[in-house]
């Protein structure tokens, strides 16, 4: 659903606060902003004090200071209606995102995000511990508290966490058939060669594993299921993009950097495209020690074709 609003948030400056700059504290306030993003936000007038001192990203906050965050948003996109919550317990929530939404702020969009949701829901102020691209739907679990945060993130980091996706991909040389399986551990990294140096993940020094399974087809696209070990930057995008099945609908790794770019600045021919995002989806999250197996919803791009086939 998208419609035009305009979001505020309200800080008063706590006496812990007291000293601090304004970039730095919007930094702590709003979440996962970098100081950069914060002092973007400061500079195009999305902030307003109560200080009658002079506005600037160094502002020096006092006890007392009101903080105002305001944006109007032309027709931004609000998928909180599709948020399902699979899960909560006193040290972690569940959630199942649709695809679109961020995880968490950036420069860009700080409201409209999962995290964002979540504390408007009563969840309260999530911590993030993995992530998901915008496009990419499906299961994703938060601590409540740092403590319970550091718990997951120790899992993750020490490769106790199962995941597991679907994704459908364009296979147009028959590269899969039903049953047959496949791997690959090419280690990865930024395509510095790429229009987009710092975004296209190609081959590189990251280590990483991907397997996959085939499930199902239909004329020129495969349904696999997809598991990793790791979890680096586009991982199995990148990955499949590497085999020759690309990911259908993905802008970047389908249809190629200097149309992505295109895309980002408005003139590419989106009738390629075929699919509003890239059809993959975390559809189950598995922390066995922790008593974590979260089952999400199949997504929408499953339809008729591959709804009976998946166990």
């Amino acid at each position: 659903m998208k419609q035009e609003s305009v979001r505020e948030h309200r800080f008063e400056v706590a006496r812990n606060h007291d000293g601090w700059r304004l970039d730095q504290y919007l930094t702590h306030k709003l979440g996962r902003l970098t100081r950069s993003q914060a002092q973007r936000i400061i500079k195009v007038g999305h902030v307003e004090t109560s200080s009658s001192r002079r506005m600037k990203v160094g502002l020096i906050l006092r006890e007392g200071d009101t903080i105002v965050v305001r944006q109007t948003y032309g027709f931004e996109a609000d998928w909180g209606d599709q948020v399902r919550v699979l899960e909560v317990t006193p040290s972690r929530v569940v959630l199942e995102k649709p695809a679109g939404m961020l995880v968490h702020p950036t420069a860009n969009a700080y409201f409209n995000t999962l995290t964002d949701w979540a504390e408007r829901s009563g969840y309260g102020r999530l911590h993030v511990v993995h992530r998901l691209d915008r496009e990419t739907s499906g299961v994703i679990v938060f601590g409540r508290d740092s403590t319970s945060a550091g718990e997951l993130g120790a899992q993750f980091n020490g490769g106790a966490v199962h995941k597991e996706y679907l994704a459908l991909v364009v296979d147009k040389g028959r590269r899969h058939e039903v049953g047959a399986g496949g791997e690959s551990s090419a280690p990865l990294g930024f395509d510095e060669s790429s229009v987009l140096p710092r975004l296209k993940v190609w081959s590189g020094s990251w280590a990483a594993g991907t397997r996959w399974l085939c499930i199902g087809r239909t004329g020129e696209q495969a349904l696999l299921k997809v598991w990793i070990e790791g979890g680096r930057q586009h991982q199995i995008r990148a990955h499949l993009a590497m085999f020759g099945t690309p990911i259908a609908g993905d802008k970047l790794y389908l249809h190629g950097d200097v149309f992505y770019r295109d895309w980002l600045e408005g003139k590419a021919d989106t009738k390629v495209l075929e699919r509003e995002f890239h059809a993959l989806h975390s559809y189950r999250l598995k922390i066995p020690c922790l008593g974590i197996d979260a089952v999400g919803s199949l997504p929408p791009w499953c339809g008729e074709d591959f709804g009976t086939v998946i166990p």
